[in-house]
Parts: structure tokens; C-alpha cells; sequence
């Protein structure tokens, strides 16, 4: 969603302030994990399960929001290369915004690999192998991966594509006059 937002264009600041929240949910999830080294000396079982969730929820996230703007990053060079016509997020675009578009998603990018980085740090400090963990994770867990990565990439297609019909003013526009041209993307004008 934050990658179709990026496209849509809007505010610096909101870009901003998204990227401070996750920041902060990082720190939290730092936080929390620091805690839980320092706490839970006794007991030993009940810590170490806390610590490996937290650890598995920090390198899942990490993983799927630079692996998420990478793959929409070559999506949308993709479909500008090939044939923007078809993509409503797109079609309408001035070189000058997709420029914008491609922009906003690199610095995210760029800064998710960032905190990335500061997590496997982080995470070295404190005794774990985030690389092997993560590695674990999607061996073990490879089928829903792949599914969620399938489904998620077809969701997003659908919902620009301009042959899935997917409206979501509910104008539409070929229903309602059989004659109305169509643009691009979603677009349609009104017969001359």
C-alpha cells in the first residue's frame, strides 16, 4: 500500500512520517528484545522463546518491506518500459512524476537496507545469527512465502490493470455508454 501511495503522489512529509514510524517500531522491537536479554536471566525457556519472536518479527518485516519496494520498483520500470497504457498508477503520469515516483520508492528502499543493516547489527550484538534465522524462516515457512509474495503481486496488477476492470470510483464508464473511449489505465472519456 505505502508503494501505490508513493505512486499516487503526495507530500514529502507524509513520506517522512512514514518512514519515522517504522523507524519507531524498529526501536520498539530493539527495545523489546533488549529487555528481554537483560530480564529474564532465570528463566530461561520462556525468555528465549519471547527473544526468538522477537527476533523472527524483526527480521520478517525488514525482509518483506525491502523485498516489497524492490519488487514494485521493477514493476513500475517494468510496465513504463514496456506498456504504460495499461497501468492506471502509470499511464497518466508526466515523466517528471514517475521521476518523483521512482524517487520516493529508491530513498525507501535505500533506507530500508539501512535499518536493515542497524537490525543485523543489532541483533549480531546480541548473540543471535539474523542471516541463518532468516534463512530458517523461509525454508521452513517457503510455501506460504510464495504464496503471499504470489497472491500480493497479482493483487496490486489487478487492481491497476485496465483489462481486470477493477474501478474503484464505481463510475464505469463502459457499462453505463457503450460508447465511451477509453483513455488509458482506468480511464475513459465520454464520446465526442
Amino acid at each position: 500500500n505505502l508503494c501505490v501511495s508513493m505512486g499516487s503522489g503526495f507530500h514529502w512529509l507524509v513520506f517522512l512520517e512514514l518512514l519515522l514510524i517504522d523507524i519507531c517500531e524498529n526501536v520498539y522491537h530493539m527495545w523489546s528484545l533488549h529487555r528481554q536479554s537483560r530480564g529474564e536471566a532465570g528463566i530461561v525457556s520462556r525468555g528465549e522463546g519471547r527473544k526468538l519472536f522477537i527476533v523472527a518479527t524483526m527480521l520478517i518485516r525488514q525482509f518483506v518491506e525491502a523485498s516489497v519496494s524492490g519488487t514494485f520498483l521493477l514493476y513500475i520500470l517494468l510496465i513504463r518500459q514496456i506498456r504504460p497504457k495499461f497501468s492506471q498508477l502509470i499511464c497518466l503520469q508526466s515523466d517528471a512524476a514517475f521521476h518523483r515516483m521512482t524517487m520516493f520508492v529508491v530513498v525507501s528502499i535505500v533506507i530500508e537496507f539501512i535499518l536493515a543493516s542497524v537490525t543485523y547489527k543489532f541483533l549480531r550484538y546480541h548473540g543471535f545469527t539474523p542471516l541463518l534465522t532468516l534463512n530458517g524462516l523461509i525454508c521452513t515457512y517457503y510455501r506460504t512465502f510464495f504464496a503471499a509474495t504470489c497472491t500480493t503481486v497479482l493483487y496490486y496488477w489487478m487492481l491497476q490493470h485496465s483489462h481486470l476492470g477493477t474501478d474503484m470510483t464505481f463510475a464505469f464508464r463502459w457499462l453505463i455508454d457503450d460508447r465511451a473511449q477509453w483513455t488509458c489505465g482506468l480511464s475513459w472519456r465520454p464520446p465526442e
